[in-house]
């Protein structure tokens, strides 16, 4: 999965710069707004409930809350893409979860993504995928069926759309996938994948 997670941060590396190519630069003109939201930085408070998926190896049950605290930057790469703007940004993202049914009791760490974005022209919602991964703690037992030790890896994966409440506010809805394992540093390591929807609140400025 670790591997995985590589190259498709990998592959979408190498489609900005052969995008380059193909998309028209965008012109800032079109926005109806002083400042394009994709030049604005954002903070985002979400949360997603996630149910445990394609993991034999992990204890069955498992439910898990993710709350978590997003920085994203103002977007670098910009294109004019079917009658709106594709951008991307980088962000980083706290993590702090309580395991509510499963071998853990929490999970805290972090996870590095860019976020790809489409806006249309009058940049009243935004449609986002944000793949990536990072590292965490958790307080492992070393049981059949939970996780090996208490340092453990993530891939991060979530995608919805964005909806404005007002000039700087917005409601963003979409589903999340996760995935925690300690990439075979310790005995046991099952792996755990959960989804689930989210929901949160952004701030741009």
């Amino acid at each position: 999965m670790l591997r995985l997670a590589l190259s498709f941060l990998i592959f979408f590396s190498c489609a900005q710069w052969s995008l380059g190519g193909v998309l028209e630069t965008p012109s800032r003109k079109t926005s109806p707004l002083a400042v394009p939201r994709l030049d604005q930085s954002v903070v985002e408070l979400s949360a997603a409930y996630q149910f445990k998926i394609a993991s034999p190896n992990a204890a069955n049950g498992y439910r898990v809350l993710n709350g978590m605290f997003t920085y994203k930057s103002r977007g670098g790469f910009q294109r004019n893409l079917f009658g709106g703007k594709f951008g991307v940004r980088n962000t980083a993202t706290l993590l702090a979860e309580p395991i509510l049914k499963g071998v853990e009791s929490y999970y805290i760490g972090v996870a590095f993504r860019p976020s790809l974005e489409w806006w249309p022209e009058n940049e009243r919602y935004y449609l986002f995928i944000s793949p990536g991964g990072g590292f965490g703690w958790t307080d492992s037992h070393g049981v059949e069926g939970g996780q090996g030790q208490d340092f453990t890896l993530n891939i991060l994966v979530d995608a919805g759309v964005g909806f404005f409440l007002n000039q700087t506010t917005a409601v963003k809805i979409g589903i999340q996938y996760q995935h925690f394992s300690n990439s075979g540093m310790s005995d046991p390591n099952p792996g755990l994948n959960t989804v689930g929807p989210e929901i949160g609140v952004s701030v741009f400025f």
